[in-house]
């Protein structure tokens, strides 16, 4: 028996798909029932996020950096920021997060499905998370960017390999770039194809190659790139990204703990929802041990509660080891912080049955 949870829209640093996708994982009671769809509230509800965009290091941020609304499976909006790294992305009723969603067939309530990051050649994102529920202008804080190529011996990711690309390379590379920005999808594709041609090792263009063969859908293309993006670069924590999101989708649950494992050996403290996918991934694949310290180290760097699923899923994986007193207690946790989910049913459910478990288990008073 599964339960529905949603494994993607809360690591998105990068963009994944067009498509929405739900992931299943096990557990021993009963599935959720699908919902009907009802009109988003956000629809009505225009809403302005502003903040700044920062480079580690202090640097300049770059001309065309964009800030980019990723709401689950692709981007809802974009926006620029100007010369001080000041940005203001404006929403209406005909971008509002409507694919975030428990399940992708029900329009979310709260822009808590979705993040903020920033894009600009040769650089990775921090993620910030969104408050539910916002209107009017809503001040969001600093995005900061940090460089995927450098010198060797700087404190950011290194691809070494992506350094040694001849010029040819690098020009089509660039190229490639420049027809991504444009939409011209695949017109990007041949311009890395051709990168890679004269330089095989190029794993930011494998990278790049991943990311324009989703718009198009090419999903096992994709996947590919992205693997060999890591295999030229064993450093590559966007490329690691972009295919765990791929191995969540199809459910390649053994694969994926292999490649969230990575990615939590890379960025330990980045982010909480590395280790809720990674817990995801290990609770599918009956390693439960490992399951629960990731969703415990999920929790510990969670502080604002942004992401109320790592309750969700702690609770049944303290469920299945009969640990019922504390599963209620991270069941209710969750209850308090989405009281409105499209799994919230199905929690108080489960809640009932964790609270008579654990009554049943208690030793008889005296």
């Amino acid at each position: 028996m599964k339960v529905r949870l949603l494994v993607a829209l809360f690591s998105s640093l990068y963009v994944l798909s067009a498509n929405t996708h739900a992931q299943n994982f096990p557990t021993d009671n009963r599935p959720v029932r699908a919902q009907s769809s009802e009109m988003n509230p956000l629809d009505a509800q225009p809403v302005a996020f502003s903040g700044t965009v920062s480079v580690e290091g202090g640097a300049n941020v770059m001309k065309d950096t964009v800030v980019v609304l990723d709401c689950g499976f692709g981007d809802r909006a974009r926006t620029n920021v100007d010369s001080k790294g000041r940005f203001m992305l404006m929403l209406n009723s005909g971008n509002s997060p409507d694919n975030a969603v428990w399940g992708g067939d029900r329009a979310s309530t709260e822009w808590a499905a979705c993040t903020l990051r920033a894009e600009a050649p040769g650089y990775q994102s921090t993620a910030l998370n969104l408050q539910g529920n916002q209107s009017g202008i809503v001040a969001v804080g600093t995005i900061t960017m940090t460089p995927i190529v450098t010198v060797p011996g700087a404190n950011a990711i290194v691809s070494v390999s992506s350094l040694a690309a001849p010029s040819k390379a690098k020009k089509d590379f660039a190229k490639g770039q420049d027809q991504a920005k444009k939409g011209k999808w695949a017109a990007a594709c041949d311009s890395f194809r051709r990168a890679i041609q004269v330089y095989p090792r190029y794993a930011l263009a494998w990278l790049e190659l991943g990311r324009a063969q989703l718009h198009q859908n090419n999903i096992n293309d994709a996947q590919q790139s992205f693997v060999s993006a890591t295999t030229q670069d064993s450093r590559l924590l966007p490329a690691y990204v972009e295919l765990a999101h791929l191995q969540a989708a199809n459910q390649e649950w053994q694969a994926l703990t292999r490649t969230t494992g990575n990615i939590v050996d890379l960025a330990p403290e980045s982010s909480a929802a590395f280790w809720f996918l990674d817990s995801v991934a290990n609770y599918n694949s009956n390693n439960l041990a490992r399951a629960e310290s990731s969703a415990e180290r999920g929790l510990r760097l969670d502080t604002a509660h942004r992401i109320p699923q790592l309750e969700y899923l702690y609770a049944l994986i303290l469920g299945s080891k009969k640990n019922y007193s504390e599963a209620v207690q991270h069941m209710q946790s969750y209850l308090r912080l989405s009281p409105d989910s499209h799994e919230s049913k199905d929690a108080q459910q489960r809640l009932g049955e964790f609270e008579r478990a654990s009554a049943e288990s208690a030793p008889p008073a005296r």
